[in-house]
């Protein structure tokens, strides 16, 4: 640890580092890992993770929403899985419609910014 930043609380010595809470940086990774396994990126079979939302009626959210996976146990409800489905949905139209990995990577990022102030708090 960095000896002046010792008595700071966490959310200003990730400002004063130009740092990212751990957080964010989980939210990132599993948005990133989902869009490159949706979109075949990843070598993956999307099918073994990830059911399409087939509601037609639903008019809330994105066109590329996924099935959130029913989850009894708590160890489950904070897996991958659902972790990621939950977050995915949420996301706006104009960041998961992006055509390659580094132009959603650069939505995903503002995204971030403008939501989670500047990327240091969740």
């Amino acid at each position: 640890m960095i000896p002046q930043l010792r008595d700071l609380p966490y959310k200003q010595r990730l400002k004063q580092m130009g740092l990212t809470s751990l957080a964010i940086r989980r939210f990132r990774g599993d948005m990133l890992e989902t869009y490159e396994i949706l979109n075949g990126f990843e070598g993956i079979k999307k099918h073994k993770f990830f059911q399409p939302l087939e509601t037609p009626y639903d008019t809330r959210g994105h066109s590329h929403r996924q099935k959130i996976p029913h989850a009894r146990l708590e160890i489950r409800k904070r897996s991958y899985t659902v972790r990621a489905v939950q977050a995915w949905n949420k996301l706006p139209e104009e960041v998961v419609i992006q055509p390659s990995v580094n132009t959603f990577k650069g939505k995903i990022d503002k995204h971030i910014n403008a939501v989670y102030d500047g990327g240091t708090t969740r």
